[in-house]
Protein backbone atom coordinates (compact mmCIF):
# COMPACT_ATOMS: atom_id res chain seq x y z
CA UNK A 1 0.00 0.00 0.00
CA UNK A 2 1.90 3.55 -0.86
CA UNK A 3 2.20 5.91 1.84
CA UNK A 4 1.37 8.85 -0.43
CA UNK A 5 -1.77 9.59 -2.87
CA UNK A 6 -0.40 9.97 -6.57
CA UNK A 7 -0.27 13.07 -7.88
CA UNK A 8 -3.47 12.17 -10.26
CA UNK A 9 -5.21 12.69 -6.82
CA UNK A 10 -4.15 16.15 -5.33
CA UNK A 11 -5.58 19.13 -5.17
CA UNK A 12 -3.39 22.12 -6.84
CA UNK A 13 -2.90 23.60 -3.81
CA UNK A 14 -1.36 20.13 -2.69
CA UNK A 15 0.58 19.03 -5.73
CA UNK A 16 1.98 22.51 -5.27
CA UNK A 17 3.31 22.00 -1.58
CA UNK A 18 4.20 18.04 -3.04
CA UNK A 19 6.50 19.77 -5.62
CA UNK A 20 8.18 22.14 -3.10
CA UNK A 21 9.24 19.70 -0.47
CA UNK A 22 10.51 17.91 -3.48
CA UNK A 23 12.65 20.22 -4.72
CA UNK A 24 13.51 21.36 -0.39
CA UNK A 25 14.72 17.99 -0.47
CA UNK A 26 16.71 17.53 -3.42
CA UNK A 27 18.93 21.14 -2.71
CA UNK A 28 18.89 19.71 1.04
CA UNK A 29 19.80 16.37 0.79
CA UNK A 30 22.96 16.14 2.72
CA UNK A 31 21.82 18.14 5.72
CA UNK A 32 18.65 16.31 5.92
CA UNK A 33 20.70 13.09 5.76
CA UNK A 34 22.91 14.35 8.57
CA UNK A 35 19.89 15.18 10.51
CA UNK A 36 18.23 12.16 10.10
CA UNK A 37 22.07 10.04 10.49
CA UNK A 38 22.61 11.92 14.39
CA UNK A 39 18.77 11.22 15.22
CA UNK A 40 18.90 7.55 14.60
CA UNK A 41 22.74 7.72 16.42
CA UNK A 42 20.46 9.16 19.29
CA UNK A 43 17.46 7.20 19.16
CA UNK A 44 19.36 3.53 17.78
CA UNK A 45 18.31 1.82 20.70
CA UNK A 46 14.93 2.52 20.64
CA UNK A 47 14.28 2.53 16.89
CA UNK A 48 15.50 -1.18 16.71
CA UNK A 49 13.07 -2.23 20.11
CA UNK A 50 10.38 -1.01 18.26
CA UNK A 51 11.48 -2.85 14.71
CA UNK A 52 11.85 -5.68 16.60
CA UNK A 53 8.49 -5.45 18.29
CA UNK A 54 7.04 -4.98 14.99
CA UNK A 55 8.43 -7.93 14.10
CA UNK A 56 8.16 -10.35 16.76
CA UNK A 57 4.05 -8.99 16.27
CA UNK A 58 3.58 -9.65 12.83
CA UNK A 59 6.34 -11.45 11.07
CA UNK A 60 4.37 -13.43 8.35
CA UNK A 61 3.55 -10.86 6.56
CA UNK A 62 6.84 -9.08 6.01
CA UNK A 63 8.33 -12.25 5.37
CA UNK A 64 5.99 -13.18 2.68
CA UNK A 65 6.47 -9.84 1.00
CA UNK A 66 10.16 -10.04 1.17
CA UNK A 67 9.76 -13.85 -0.85
CA UNK A 68 6.80 -12.07 -3.23
CA UNK A 69 9.44 -9.17 -3.95
CA UNK A 70 12.31 -11.27 -4.65
CA UNK A 71 10.29 -14.19 -6.88
CA UNK A 72 8.89 -11.55 -8.48
CA UNK A 73 12.29 -9.32 -9.10
CA UNK A 74 14.91 -11.78 -9.63
CA UNK A 75 16.12 -10.14 -12.50
CA UNK A 76 16.54 -6.66 -11.08
CA UNK A 77 18.32 -7.76 -8.12
CA UNK A 78 20.79 -10.22 -9.59
CA UNK A 79 21.66 -7.41 -11.58
CA UNK A 80 21.55 -5.16 -9.02
CA UNK A 81 23.71 -7.23 -6.59
CA UNK A 82 26.36 -7.82 -9.62
CA UNK A 83 26.58 -4.11 -10.22
CA UNK A 84 26.85 -3.54 -6.19
CA UNK A 85 29.65 -6.01 -5.66
CA UNK A 86 31.47 -5.79 -9.21
CA UNK A 87 30.58 -2.52 -10.79
CA UNK A 88 29.20 -4.75 -13.94
CA UNK A 89 25.90 -2.97 -14.79
CA UNK A 90 23.23 -5.23 -16.80
CA UNK A 91 24.11 -3.39 -20.30
CA UNK A 92 27.66 -3.97 -19.82
CA UNK A 93 26.80 -7.80 -18.98
CA UNK A 94 24.63 -8.29 -21.71
CA UNK A 95 27.58 -6.63 -23.80
CA UNK A 96 30.04 -9.54 -22.57
CA UNK A 97 27.71 -12.22 -22.86
CA UNK A 98 27.44 -11.50 -26.37
CA UNK A 99 30.87 -11.11 -27.24
CA UNK A 100 31.90 -13.96 -25.73
CA UNK A 101 29.33 -15.51 -27.28
CA UNK A 102 27.78 -16.77 -23.41
CA UNK A 103 31.20 -18.80 -22.82
CA UNK A 104 33.61 -18.17 -19.99
CA UNK A 105 36.73 -16.24 -21.11
CA UNK A 106 38.92 -18.78 -19.82
CA UNK A 107 37.78 -21.75 -20.64
CA UNK A 108 35.36 -21.33 -22.81
CA UNK A 109 32.99 -23.98 -20.94
CA UNK A 110 29.33 -23.06 -20.12
CA UNK A 111 28.22 -22.71 -16.67
CA UNK A 112 25.20 -24.59 -15.51
CA UNK A 113 24.48 -21.15 -13.19
CA UNK A 114 25.22 -17.66 -14.83
CA UNK A 115 28.79 -16.29 -15.83
CA UNK A 116 30.50 -14.38 -13.10
CA UNK A 117 31.66 -10.90 -14.21
CA UNK A 118 35.06 -10.90 -13.22
CA UNK A 119 36.77 -7.47 -12.29
CA UNK A 120 40.34 -6.39 -11.45
CA UNK A 121 40.08 -5.49 -7.31
CA UNK A 122 42.27 -2.62 -7.56
CA UNK A 123 41.28 -0.74 -10.76
CA UNK A 124 37.35 -2.06 -10.55
CA UNK A 125 37.93 -2.73 -14.14
CA UNK A 126 35.91 -5.72 -15.67
CA UNK A 127 38.07 -8.29 -17.16
CA UNK A 128 35.26 -10.60 -18.73
CA UNK A 129 32.92 -13.20 -17.82
CA UNK A 130 34.38 -16.44 -16.02
CA UNK A 131 32.24 -19.93 -15.22
CA UNK A 132 32.58 -20.60 -11.22
CA UNK A 133 34.99 -22.57 -11.56
CA UNK A 134 37.51 -20.29 -13.23
CA UNK A 135 36.39 -17.24 -10.77
CA UNK A 136 37.12 -19.21 -7.81
CA UNK A 137 40.40 -20.84 -9.23
CA UNK A 138 41.07 -16.98 -9.86
CA UNK A 139 40.20 -15.72 -6.61
CA UNK A 140 41.98 -18.90 -5.01
CA UNK A 141 45.38 -17.72 -6.28
CA UNK A 142 44.26 -14.10 -5.21
CA UNK A 143 44.73 -12.98 -8.51
CA UNK A 144 48.27 -12.86 -7.92
CA UNK A 145 50.41 -13.45 -11.84
CA UNK A 146 53.23 -14.86 -10.10
CA UNK A 147 51.09 -17.58 -8.20
CA UNK A 148 49.09 -18.13 -11.65
CA UNK A 149 52.51 -18.84 -13.50
CA UNK A 150 53.47 -21.00 -10.45
CA UNK A 151 50.72 -22.76 -10.79
CA UNK A 152 50.70 -23.53 -14.54
CA UNK A 153 54.10 -25.05 -14.15
CA UNK A 154 53.39 -27.37 -11.40
CA UNK A 155 50.48 -28.60 -13.17
CA UNK A 156 52.64 -28.70 -16.46
CA UNK A 157 55.35 -30.93 -14.88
Amino acid sequence: MPRHRPDSMLTAEELKKREYMRAYQAAHKEHLYALHRTYYEIHKDHLLELARVEYANNPVPKREYAKKYRVANKEYLKGWWREHKTGCSPERYAELSAAQNGVCAICGGVDTRELCADHDHATGVIRGLLCGNCNTGIGKLRHDVKILRAAIEYVSQ
